[in-house]
């Protein structure tokens, strides 16, 4: 049971989000814990992001998340990704996640996320 009075049988959360439901289900021995846990996964995450050599350029990646209408189906957005003309054997880009039913996260390749 928390300090609010509250008592958990499970939590869960989505990306950092996931951190906050460790705290509330005190998995964490500490405040310190979990900040240094936080800042580990941001490095980490920045790390990857920004790791590139020279003659890799190209194949940087990054993420997009993008605002649309509610009646955007997971079909048409399959197909405006397939309508973006790039060398698929070489590139990536695909869904990440599903925000909210009005905001879409796609990943891959910066070149195809550009265009």
């Amino acid at each position: 049971q928390t300090e609010h009075g509250l008592s958990f049988d499970a939590a869960m959360g989505l990306s950092v989000g996931e951190f906050a439901a460790l705290m509330a289900t005190e998995c964490f021995a500490c405040d310190r814990d979990v900040i240094h846990a936080v800042h580990k996964r941001a490095t980490a995450m920045h790390e990857c992001c920004h790791s590139k050599q020279s003659d890799n350029d190209h194949l940087e990646q990054k993420m997009l998340a993008i605002m649309h209408d509610q009646n955007l189906t997971e079909h048409k957005l399959r197909e405006l990704i397939d309508s973006i003309s790039f060398d698929r054997d070489k590139y990536v880009l695909t869904v990440a996640n599903y925000n909210s039913p009005r905001q879409t996260v796609l990943s891959g390749h910066k070149l195809p996320l550009d265009l």
